[in-house]
């Protein structure tokens, strides 16, 4: 849904239009493997969301173990953002721009840790970072990675990073109403609800 404001701004509706292509071919140069390595860790991130969705309804256990939840807003809710990760991972949809980030700056931590990727939650854009394709022997990681920086974005969900660092340990110690929004959350779940 296109906002107020872009139909008063056609100039923005440009700018906007120009952002929602799928960018597996940044303007600069990914090498052939790396760009057959991110296309696989998109087609599991878009398999993930896809069983992520099912489960939420469909297994209470472990919803409950990751969201608190039995509520159905929040299944509908949570669904919801799993079904536009899964849109976004998918390679036929031209929606959420994927570019690879050369930048070290960018890819850094406020930590000083280097990142795989990261996004602006308003940009609607994932910036992958070349710490990503440290990972090409595990595509796991890099498809959790996918959906957490996804779950970001405030066109699908507007997740935050709570508790202290990332990773399952961190997901455990939440409460309900953060596990509800934090983006680790929803990458763990959809990581076990596919069975990895």
């Amino acid at each position: 849904m296109l906002s107020l404001r872009l139909l008063k701004f056609p100039h923005l509706l440009k700018i906007y239009l120009l952002k929602i292509t799928k960018l597996v071919h940044p303007p600069e140069l990914v090498p052939d493997e790396q760009e057959a390595h991110l296309k696989e860790a998109m087609r599991k991130c878009e398999v993930w969301a896809n069983k992520a969705w099912f489960a939420v309804r469909n297994n209470g256990s472990l919803r409950r173990r990751y969201f608190g939840t039995d509520s159905d807003k929040h299944i509908k809710s949570i669904q919801r953002s799993y079904d536009a990760i899964e849109d976004a991972c998918d390679l036929t949809k031209d929606n959420i721009p994927f570019r690879c980030e050369h930048s070290t700056s960018d890819c850094t931590s406020k930590r000083g840790n280097p990142l795989n990727a990261f996004v602006y939650g308003d940009e609607n854009r994932v910036y992958i970072c070349p710490g990503f394709f440290d990972y090409s022997t595990n595509v796991n990681i890099n498809a959790r990675t996918l959906i957490h920086e996804l779950s970001h974005l405030e066109s699908i969900r507007g997740t935050n990073d709570y508790g202290n660092g990332y990773g399952l340990e961190k997901v455990k110690s939440l409460g309900k109403s953060e596990s509800l929004m934090d983006a680790d959350t929803f990458a763990y779940f959809a990581s076990e609800a596919a069975g990895y």
